[in-house]
């Protein structure tokens, strides 16, 4: 009992020392936020309760143009609807069983470290980012594009001014890193580079 309780403190004390691990996925177009699901306040993101399973590690977020990001094989009307129009978004869950690294295929992966305020912020930001229509929680619906995975409604428009990228650039300047203009970010690139810019670290493999 004793050396368990010793262990509990190490680890609280060294999350405390070195803040929460948060991975931003890049698939080259869009990018995404992985979060430990362990991490994961399920009382402020009610959906992550979607993914409370023993074989989810992290649980990644995305946002995105409803049709289009639903879409596997999105004709040109769906395009087009996306490239140009105004439209209505969704939110993207997925239960990642592994390190990010290790499960995406041929995307680059940059990890930011966030004190527990940062991080207590990023998950208001998250949890603000669901459209509940006055219910406790947003019901799925429909699979997502991985085995695990579910989308949901969400809150905001999508456009070329307002794109995933412009989403999780506003995450992290809303946490307070110093993103610049982050409305003006529409591109995967100048996510991951203003990133840098402000500290993240890039990664290739697990540690």
């Amino acid at each position: 009992m004793r050396f368990g309780m010793i262990v509990l403190g190490i680890l609280l004390l060294s999350r405390s020392a070195f803040g929460v691990e948060i991975v931003v996925i890049n698939l080259g177009w869009h990018t995404g936020i992985a979060i430990q699901q362990n991490d994961l306040d399920a009382s402020r993101i009610p959906e992550v309760s979607d993914f409370r399973r023993a074989n989810v590690a992290w649980v990644e977020f995305g946002w995105g143009d409803e049709a289009f990001y639903q879409d596997p094989d999105p004709g040109l009307d769906v395009i087009l609807d996306a490239a140009f129009g105004d439209t209505p978004a969704v939110m993207h869950l997925v239960g990642v069983p592994v390190h990010p690294t290790n499960y995406y295929a041929d995307s680059s992966f940059l990890t930011v470290t966030l004190t527990e305020a940062q991080f207590g912020s990023l998950q208001t930001y998250l949890s603000e980012s669901f459209r509940r229509s006055g219910k406790v929680r947003a019901a799925p619906i429909g699979p997502g594009l991985y085995p695990d995975s579910r989308f949901y409604p969400a809150t905001g428009r999508f456009s070329l001014s307002q794109t995933c990228n412009t989403w999780v650039a506003k995450a992290f300047a809303g946490v307070g890193l110093p993103i610049e203009n982050p409305e003006d970010i529409v591109r995967a690139s100048a996510v991951m580079d203003q990133l840098l810019a402000a500290g993240a670290v890039r990664v290739s493999v697990t540690e």
